[in-house]
Formats: structure tokens, sequence, C-alpha cells
């Protein structure tokens, strides 16, 4: 047990509580770099679960990349539970320490470390475990400009460009032409009042892309939207909304968890959520159809109690 992976997993906020119970038992068995191996049933014995929830809320924890799973094997080759590294390349993983290829696998122990920032960028983990694997950075396209029409508003407000290959943008002559620009223009201080307008252009397309017709512009949803055109371009924000509208988690009971304030809730988060649309984008139907797909087992089960 480490004190260290504990601290860093009961700190962990923004989960559903059987996914926070499971992160935290995992802390419980970490060590001071925030590997474990435990047996799905030993944690289910911990949590009071099935074994079955227990792999649904690894997936969750994966997805919102609290963790990352690597296969473990016996020495005649069998498969035995898996290496499971809390905090993966995380920017910052304290009070857990970078751990040793001397006590673990080199594969496991490089991602069991802190990230060191532009090295990381377009980093695959490539565990076996979960399918769509972990990118930490994703080096989105840059921010396009937005076109007006007549009366001056946005011809189509909050909606985010289609998406171009980066390698097209950054070789596009393209004069005049949307998402030509070199630059990162998340870095570009802008006015109070442009920021103002792409604050209420994001969420309303948030509001329409993800169907939160009656949400309100609160106090902390404008602070987070401000916070992230501070790191990422509105682009990214706009293709970040789009993945949760098209692959957000789903709990058991139907809930979505695709609220602007956890989308937007730091930048690893935002990352997160655009791979999730570009993994849609290229052919990643399939995940996300089966991420909804628990929406449809629990409408199932509420039309046979209900015949």
């Amino acid at each position: 047990m480490s004190v260290e992976a504990s601290s860093w997993a009961f700190a962990q906020g923004g989960l559903p509580t059987g996914a926070k119970f499971l992160l935290v038992a995992i802390g419980n068995r970490a060590d001071k770099a925030g590997i474990a191996f435990p047996g799905r049933e030993s944690l289910a014995e911990d949590c009071c679960c099935r074994p079955e929830t227990v792999t649904e809320n690894l997936k969750r924890l994966e997805a919102d990349r609290l963790i990352v799973r690597f296969p473990r094997r016996r020495r005649n080759g069998s498969r035995t539970s898996d290496w499971i590294v809390l905090a993966p390349l995380a920017a910052d993983r304290s009070p857990m320490v970078d751990a040793s290829e001397d006590e673990v696998p080199a594969n496991v122990a490089e991602v069991a470390r802190e990230s060191s920032g532009e090295e990381t960028q377009g980093e695959e983990i490539s565990g076996e475990v979960g399918g769509l694997g972990q990118v930490r950075k994703t080096g989105g396209p840059p921010e396009p400009s937005v076109e007006r029409n007549g009366s001056g508003s946005p011809a189509n407000a909050g909606e985010p460009e289609p998406v171009r290959s980066a390698k097209a943008d950054r070789t596009a002559s393209g004069k005049g032409n949307v998402g030509t620009a070199t630059t990162d223009d998340s870095k570009v201080k802008r006015p109070a009042a442009e920021t103002n307008r792409l604050v209420k252009e994001l969420f309303e397309f948030w509001q329409a892309e993800c169907d939160h017709p009656r949400a309100q512009l609160s106090d902390g949803r404008r602070a987070k939207l401000k916070a992230r055109l501070k790191d990422s371009t509105p682009r990214e924000i706009g293709q970040a909304i789009r993945g949760a509208a098209r692959a957000a988690y789903i709990n058991d009971d139907g809930k979505r968890y695709d609220e602007l304030t956890l989308i937007c809730r730091n930048r690893e988060k935002l990352e997160d959520f655009v791979e999730r649309y570009e993994l849609s984008e290229r052919g990643g139907a399939a995940a996300a159809r089966k991420a909804r797909s628990v929406v449809d087992r629990t409408a199932d089960r509420l039309a046979e109690a209900a015949a």
C-alpha cells in the first residue's frame, strides 16, 4: 500500500461513485510510483461489487486517462492480472514518484512518470487492454477564421471548421481559406470582447451538439471556457464538444457525461474528448456505438420490467 498513490486517487473528482471507489482501491494496492497489479476478483471484493462492474469501471478510468493497463504474463506465457499505472504521463503525478525500469517492465515504467511536456506530444501509450489506446496530446489543427454574414454574426455560430489534417493545414497556400494559419493561435492574447464572443458561440455549440437546450451559461461554464481558450484553440474546443456528443461515457443508468465543465475541466480532459472526436472521424464509429450501447441495454431492461 502506498500513501502517495492512495492520496492521489482520493483527490480525483468528477467520477461516479463506483469508478471513484475502484480508483481508491487500486491506489490502496499501488506502490509509491502508482503501479499495481491486482486481480479483477480482488478489486471486486474490495469494492463490494461484481467483477463485471470492475471491468466497466476500469474502462471508464482508462477513458478519463486516470489509469492505463498493460498485459502481465506468467513465465509459461499465460495471462495474469494486468499492470495498472495511475496518472500515466500526467503533467503532475505528485506525490507519486517516477518508476524505475529495474523494478517493472520498461513499457510500464515509461508511462509511470511525470510528463516532461513537449516530448510527449503525439506519443501513444500502447496498452493492449482497452482497445483504443491513450494519446496524451493531440496537437490539433490551428484555429480557423470565422466567416460572417451580412449582419456581422457568424455564418455558422459555434460550428467548428470541418477537420483537416495537420499536414494539410501546414501546406495549404489557400489565400483567405479557413484553417491556413501556421501559428499556435491558442497562445495569442485576445481582446476581452473577442473572448466573450467565443465563449458564447462555443457554449451555444455545446447546447446544440450535446442536446442541452435549457442549459444556462453559468459562471462555472464561462470560467472553464475562458480557461481553455488560454491553452487551446476554439477549433480544438469545438472538436472536444463534438467528441462528447458522439462518444461520451454513459453509465448503467443511462446518464451521459457530456457536461461542458467536464469537457473543459483541464487541458488533458479536453484532449481526451478531442481524441474521441478524431476516433469517430477515423472510422471509430464502432467505438462510439459501443459507448452508447449502455443506454440501449438499460432501455431493454426497463422495457422488460414494464412488460
